[in-house]
């Protein structure tokens, strides 16, 4: 079937049989094993997961230690640091944004965000850009100055701290460009 727009209309999801197939189980048995094998006391004390299939929940597992010291487990309830998976939101949050027509990927961070100044020493590359901010390629250092624990902090400290490189000349792993990514949109 075609859609409105002209595009195939994606079928509605079929749910899987019940019970599961045999090669489902299987697939879940080697899930679990994996897993299990993975907690470890010293490095990865427990790890909650979840298989889904089309929006239908296969199996949850909650598996070793929320924290070491009490020997709480993990639970439905235990929050996990994910790290640099949170660059994808940034990255998600700034494309919708473009593709609304709300800011352009191209123009200067410092256009929307006056205070955004970072120090460029280089007579080349001009000002950084949102696009450069999630493209890893703004020349930022790759964390944040020590101390500064706030976005207007980190805003006053970029006015002294200078890029290591021209603004989109290269790209250099930025922790620094994507939190600003994030708390500035």
């Amino acid at each position: 079937a075609v859609g409105a727009s002209g595009c195939p209309a994606i079928p509605s999801p079929v749910p899987l049989p019940s019970p599961l197939p045999a090669e489902v189980k299987s697939a879940l048995e080697v899930t679990t094993t994996l897993l299990e094998r993975a907690i470890d006391p010293t490095s990865v004390p427990g790890a909650a997961a979840v298989m889904s299939y089309r929006g239908q929940e296969l199996q949850s597992w909650y598996l070793g230690k929320a924290d070491v010291s009490s020997g709480a487990p993990v639970s439905t309830q235990t929050l996990f640091r994910i790290a640099s998976v949170t660059k994808t939101f940034g990255a998600i949050l700034l494309y919708s944004l473009a593709s609304d027509g709300t800011l352009n990927v191209d123009e200067p961070v410092a256009k929307r965000v006056p205070g955004f100044a970072p120090l460029n020493p280089f007579s080349e590359g001009g000002e950084v850009t949102w696009r450069q901010l999630v493209a890893q390629t703004s020349g930022l250092q790759r964390e944040v100055q020590f101390g500064a624990n706030s976005t207007d902090a980190v805003l006053a400290a970029l006015k002294s701290s200078p890029v290591i490189f021209p603004p989109g000349r290269r790209p250099s792993y930025s922790n620094l460009g994507f939190a600003l990514l994030g708390h500035l949109l």
